[in-house]
C-alpha cells in the first residue's frame, strides 16, 4: 500500500510553519525581521517541491 503524500506529518508541520511565518510577517503575531521572509520562502518551497515530487523534503 502506497503512502499518500498528505498522510505524512511533514506536510502538516510545513503548512503550520508557513501559516505562522505569514502571520508574523503580516504583523499579526510578534517580531518582524528579514528572517521571517526567508522562513516563508523556505516553507513555501518545501511544500511546492513536495507537491511536484510527491516525496518527503527535509531541509
Amino acid at each position: 500500500m502506497e503512502k499518500k503524500w498528505w498522510a505524512s506529518k511533514t506536510i502538516w508541520i510545513q503548512g503550520l510553519g508557513l501559516i505562522g511565518s505569514i502571520l508574523m510577517a503580516a504583523g499579526i503575531v510578534g517580531q518582524e525581521s528579514w528572517t521571517l521572509y526567508l522562513g516563508i520562502i523556505t516553507q513555501g518551497l518545501g511544500i511546492l517541491i513536495r507537491f511536484i515530487t510527491k516525496d518527503e523534503v527535509v531541509w
